[in-house]
């Protein structure tokens, strides 16, 4: 956000990823017919920037805020929500960990790229953040703990 870029400088980024639209299965039409997202009531994870890339997108959705990824996938399981906004790679190896079943939409929009914060002015503290994660893509590890932690179906940076 524009508060935190005064407070915040961010390292070079080390994963790209989007977000997808998840529903119970057998409700994937609320996402892929035309016109059906209007006035849908979508599950978004409280503090992140799930709702400006919602927003972004221009859905005519509802977005309705909860604690954490968990509490959404349950809300749309439960029929409470019915569908769900959340970064790909997470709520995919969220599901997989948990045994949970979602359609989960194939396409990935509102593409972000993540990055490490540092202090502002510590521009030697971000310096060597970003000589590590050269050192890593290097290496090959940064993929391998991408592919750990979390998860394989990622857009990578090159």
């Amino acid at each position: 956000s524009h508060e935190h870029s005064r407070l915040i400088d961010f390292s070079d980024g080390y994963l790209r990823a989007g977000r997808v639209l998840a529903a119970r299965p057998g409700a994937e039409d609320a996402c892929m017919l035309p016109g059906a997202l209007a006035g849908q009531r979508v599950a978004i994870v409280a503090g992140t920037t799930a709702r400006a890339t919602l927003n972004d997108l221009a859905f005519g959705v509802v977005p309705v805020e909860l604690p954490r990824l968990a509490d959404c996938v349950e809300a749309v399981l439960g029929g409470k929500i019915d569908l769900l906004w959340a970064i790909a790679p997470l709520l995919r190896a969220y599901l997989r960990s948990e045994g949970a079943e979602l359609w989960v939409d194939p396409v990935e929009r509102a593409l972000e790229t993540w990055a490490i914060g540092v202090p502002q002015q510590d521009r030697a503290m971000r310096d060597v953040v970003n000589d590590v994660l050269r050192s890593l893509r290097r290496s090959g590890r940064l993929d391998a703990m991408r592919e750990h932690w979390v998860a394989p179906a990622v857009v990578q940076l090159p």
